[in-house]
């Protein structure tokens, strides 16, 4: 109930019985939008930095690695990595478009 109340979202949980909790969710209006499509940029610019580090760990991995693995295989490692966070990428630009039509229309 703690993490509802502190949330940015403005809502405000309260007991019904043991084991129910009732949470009232306030009307969208323009300004709850506009306040939820901040919250979804914020945490896909936190998934975009999350992804820049795990392909920085997944090359300096590649490059520690480069006496013992064949330069030819190095490359086909890096290759995958950059393929894995591209894909990624287009995931995440596709889901925040997604989320941003829905916010907005």
């Amino acid at each position: 109930m703690k993490g509802l109340q502190e949330s940015p979202m403005g809502l405000n949980p309260s007991h019904t019985s043991h084991t129910v909790i009732l949470v009232p969710i306030p009307r969208l209006t323009t300004e709850v939008r506009e306040a939820m499509f901040k919250l979804a940029q914020k945490a896909a610019e936190s998934a975009r930095v999350s992804l820049r580090r795990a392909r920085k760990e997944g090359m300096d991995a590649i490059k520690r690695a480069a006496d013992v693995i064949p330069e030819d295989e190095r490359k086909r490692a890096e290759k995958k990595v950059e393929e894995a966070v591209a894909a990624a990428k287009k995931q995440l630009d596709a889901i925040c478009e997604a989320k941003e039509k829905e916010l907005k229309g």
